[in-house]
């Protein structure tokens, strides 16, 4: 064909998307990193699909929402939090019981992993000592194989 057109965009979409599971997104509910916390991510990212349209609109929505999440976080738990609906004020519990959740299972699968390193460590450990002694046994004439 004499004339074409390309389609073409330029919008960044959905590259860490919000979520209820750290295995199907990047965030939770309230933007923050699944694996850093106190890091947040407020724009188009967050998408969990890009949409077919500009997502300017959507991208405000999203950051407003989140930004608003961090500031009521952060008044709560600074004690400043003050004349707000119990809607808000249950909102905002549940926000930081999610947070020390998380906080408090990825504490225990870091010490699950280190016990496993430890734990195997030790059975190398002791599998090598066991080997060496078999061996020298062996080298000396003391060991009979049956």
């Amino acid at each position: 064909p004499k004339y074409t057109m390309s389609v073409f965009s330029a919008h960044q979409m959905c590259t860490c998307r919000m979520g209820s599971s750290p295995s199907s997104s990047a965030t939770d509910e309230d933007g923050e990193l699944w694996e850093c916390d106190n890091l947040y991510v407020a724009d188009a990212s967050t998408l969990p699909t890009a949409s077919g349209a500009n997502p300017m609109l959507t991208t405000l929505a999203i950051s407003h929402m989140i930004s608003n999440r961090i500031a009521l976080r952060l008044k709560y738990e600074d004690d400043r939090l003050a004349d707000v609906s119990e809607d808000t004020l249950f909102n905002v519990i549940n926000q930081v019981a999610r947070r020390d959740d998380r906080r408090e299972r990825a504490s225990s699968l870091v010490q699950c992993v280190l016990n496993f390193i430890f734990s195997r460590w030790t059975a190398y450990f002791v599998a090598t000592v066991a080997s060496a002694a078999v061996l020298a046994a062996w080298r000396d004439g003391n060991v009979f194989l049956i």
